[in-house]
């Protein structure tokens, strides 16, 4: 089984989309590429490095309903948010990383389609993917 990990709050501020599971496959790449077009990471103030992240939160149930996707960075406040942005507590808690092998997308996809078969005691508050570097990890948070 995976090693949990047990990470302390954060912040961060991205660009947002309000996406499905049926949707996620049209939607989540263009979102992706939008974050870039516009130069969000560019505008986001108080960044703390440029690693980035995909949250997913505001879960309206589990991973079947419609949740959140905040493309953006860490941050060291929420004081000031760029117009059409949003800002995000990440909460302490314990998460379970799952790394990725392989050629983006499909390696992140493949992954995807592992941990949804995974028995895991999710929370549903967030899961994130962290873009460092040449490593992509995909955090689950657990109860």
């Amino acid at each position: 089984m995976h090693q949990e990990k047990q990470l302390p709050p954060f912040y961060l501020i991205g660009l947002p989309l309000k996406v499905t599971l049926d949707e996620a496959p049209k939607t989540i790449g263009p979102h992706w590429d939008r974050f870039f077009e516009e130069n969000c990471l560019e505008k986001i103030p108080n960044k703390l490095n440029d690693t980035l992240y995909g949250l997913y939160t505001d879960y309206e149930g589990d991973f079947t309903k419609p949740y959140t996707l905040v493309v953006g960075v860490e941050v060291s406040s929420l004081s000031s948010i760029p117009e059409g942005m949003v800002g995000k507590e990440i909460p302490a808690q314990t998460y379970i990383p799952f790394e990725t092998e392989g050629e983006l997308p499909q390696a992140l996809v493949d992954k995807w389609v592992e941990i949804w078969k995974t028995p895991l005691n999710r929370t549903y508050s967030a899961d994130f993917e962290k873009f460092d570097g040449g490593a992509l990890t995909i955090y689950i948070g657990v109860k």
